[in-house]
């Protein structure tokens, strides 16, 4: 059951994009005027990106259950990772629709993990909290010692979005799990991107958290402990 649930939520996910797709070509092909087709264009890139989201969380979650999910922790720092996020952020989709502000304590040291895999890890919340918040929101990724044990890192992706109803946050973070409010179940996707965030998590024997009112935005945490 589980699986025929899967592949028609991918079917349905997959096939709208690409009928979006065909559509706009159909009408650039019939456009004359240069701002017309820019704009086609640029809606064509966000229905291309949103099928890419969905293909690479597919492919992840496929190599994390295959158990082929690499793993190459070195020494890190935060900001070197955030800024990159921010990078990659501000030449997506959302970049122009939103701000994100960095705001990395000066005291923040380094920690041991897999650049790759908490940059995905960053990159995947930064994009939900774009996603499910309205134009012109900022986003807010912060990171500083944790007050009650200096040796830990705080992470934190903060967005002022529609928010998670309390009933269905101890869910968000299971495979192919989709909220029930009628502006999240609307958005494309495999209900994958959390799954992914919270097993790269335990693979640095951390866990991914959550607090969330509907109507007022989310705050998702993460801890790493400190070098030394």
């Amino acid at each position: 059951k589980l699986k025929n649930e899967f592949l028609s939520m991918v079917t349905h996910d997959l096939r709208g994009p690409l009928a979006t797709i065909q559509s706009l070509t159909q009408t650039l092909n019939q456009q004359d005027s240069i701002s017309e087709q820019y704009s086609i264009t640029q809606a064509l890139l966000e229905e291309a990106d949103n099928m890419s989201d969905l293909v690479d969380n597919l492919l992840n979650m496929a190599r994390i259950e295959s158990g082929a999910t690499p793993f190459d922790p070195e020494a890190c720092h935060i900001i070197d990772i955030a800024e990159e996020c921010k990078r990659q952020f501000e030449r997506s989709r959302y970049g122009t629709s939103h701000r994100l502000h960095l705001e990395i304590h000066n005291a923040t040291p380094f920690f041991y993990a897999d650049h790759l895999l908490v940059l995905r890890l960053l990159n995947n919340l930064v994009s939900n909290a774009a996603k499910y918040s309205p134009g012109n929101r900022d986003i807010w990724l912060k990171a500083s010692p944790m007050k009650s044990n200096p040796k830990n890192i705080l992470v934190e992706v903060i967005d002022r979005g529609i928010g998670i109803p309390k009933s269905e946050q101890s869910n968000i973070f299971d495979k192919f799990y989709r909220l029930s409010i009628p502006q999240q179940s609307a958005k494309p996707g495999a209900g994958l991107g959390l799954a992914i965030c919270q097993y790269i998590c335990k693979l640095h024997d951390s866990a991914l958290t959550v607090e969330s009112k509907v109507g007022e935005g989310s705050v998702f945490k993460f801890s790493f402990p400190a070098i030394g």
